[in-house]
């Protein structure tokens, strides 16, 4: 999205060592998360996303808005980090606090792989769809107006 341009420049300008990929491919992405130290999601609205899965079982810590699946995944300073909004000078903040402190890194990143590897699996995540059905099939319909 727009404004990466801005954010990138600003911590190369702080020394350091950033790439932006704008798409890759799946074949090519455990490789790309073994290569990054920290995983940048800004979007403002997000249905998932999976990548949060993803990098989190690759040891690679994620700094998140506040969107989809981030905020029942990440519990900020624990196993990830969590910002408000995409205010660049809060963001550039948030990742040299947390470049400049090695041994929070490594827990929080030790956390999220142990989070997700402990808990995401497929039959964790489908023992949970009776109790979502239910719920959802005891909604009384007849109160929500349609129009």
């Amino acid at each position: 999205g727009p404004g990466w341009d801005k954010l990138v420049t600003q911590l190369r300008a702080c020394g350091h060592d950033v790439r932006y990929f704008d798409f890759i491919d799946q074949k090519h992405l455990p490789e790309i998360y073994r290569q990054l130290d920290i995983y940048l999601i800004l979007s403002d609205v997000e249905g998932g996303p999976v990548t949060i899965l993803e990098a989190m079982a690759s040891r690679c810590l994620v700094v998140s808005t506040r969107v989809g699946l981030a905020r029942d995944l990440i519990k900020d300073g624990i196993n990830g980090v969590l910002i408000d909004n995409a205010n660049y000078n809060m963001i550039l903040s948030r990742i040299i606090e947390v470049r400049n402190d090695c041994q929070h890194y490594l827990l929080m990143t030790n956390n999220a792989y142990h989070d997700v590897s402990s808990t995401k699996t497929f039959e964790t995540a489908f023992s949970l769809f009776p109790d979502v059905y239910e719920k959802v099939l005891a909604v009384d319909t007849n109160s929500v107006p349609c129009s």
